[in-house]
């Protein structure tokens, strides 16, 4: 039988400077933890299905964490990327046993403080 991966995400929208933190629940077919794989895959893939990021994270008793620092990563450009996890005994069985999530990148985008204090004093004078 093959194995269900649960991949939780601490969000679906980053921009570049972040970090993607990420949990993995692997079960068997009774739903529970399994006990079978000790090894999951993580990819980060962009638009062009290429693979700009990857783990290999231990799995204890089928729960594994991980993240991808962002800032780390060869320059992204914004847009779609997806979050991909897998084992090996999985890569045995059809596509719908791999976990897939979609996630969005963004460029942050700087704010210039002294635009903030001078609308903060204005604000005040006109109070």
């Amino acid at each position: 039988y093959a194995e269900k991966i649960y991949v939780h995400l601490n969000s679906t929208i980053f921009t570049s400077d972040k970090t993607i933190w990420l949990k993995a629940i692997v079960t068997n077919v009774n739903q529970i933890p399994t006990t079978l794989s000790n090894v999951l895959y993580v990819e980060l893939i962009d638009f062009d299905e290429r693979i700009v990021a990857s783990k290999i994270l231990k799995l204890e008793k089928g729960i594994a964490d991980g993240f991808f620092d962002l800032q780390e990563t060869i320059t992204l450009l914004p847009g779609k990327y997806m979050v991909r996890a897998y084992t090996k005994w999985n890569a045995n069985f059809e596509e719908n046993f791999i976990s897939k999530q979609y996630i969005n990148i963004y460029k942050p985008k700087r704010i210039n403080t002294d635009d903030i204090t001078t609308c903060i004093i204005k604000d005040f004078l006109n109070f």
